[in-house]
């Protein structure tokens, strides 16, 4: 099997992109606990403010509508990165096993050519 210099150029962007991932998913574990943290927070606030305007039900419902979406979002951010997480612990199984098979074809091919 013979890669052009664009495949082997993506092969190496593929390796380069594994290696990366072993140091991006402890950042991704502090960036998940950050949201989350923060997600808490907001709510906490949410709570406060709403028990302190009871009787003012314009401001209640505003701080509701501009803090929700964002308590929302955060609350799905953090779930999707650590499904992300826990699926590709250990790196991306496709891309390692592409990885794997391109390059045993590359030295079998070397290998019959010599």
């Amino acid at each position: 099997m013979n890669l052009t210099d664009q495949e082997l150029k993506a092969l190496e962007r593929i390796e380069k992109h594994e290696k990366a991932y072993s140091k991006m998913r402890y950042i991704l574990i502090f960036h998940t606990l950050f949201v989350t943290g923060m997600a808490i927070f907001l709510g906490y606030i949410i709570e406060d403010a709403l028990h302190s305007l009871r009787e003012e039900a314009n401001q209640s419902t505003l701080i509701i509508a501009m803090t929700f979406p964002l308590l929302l979002i955060s609350c799905l951010a953090s779930t999707f990165h650590i499904f992300n997480l826990v699926r590709n612990w250990n790196g991306n199984p496709e891309r390692k096993l592409l990885i794997k098979l391109v390059r045993s074809s590359l030295k079998q091919t070397q290998n019959q050519s010599q």
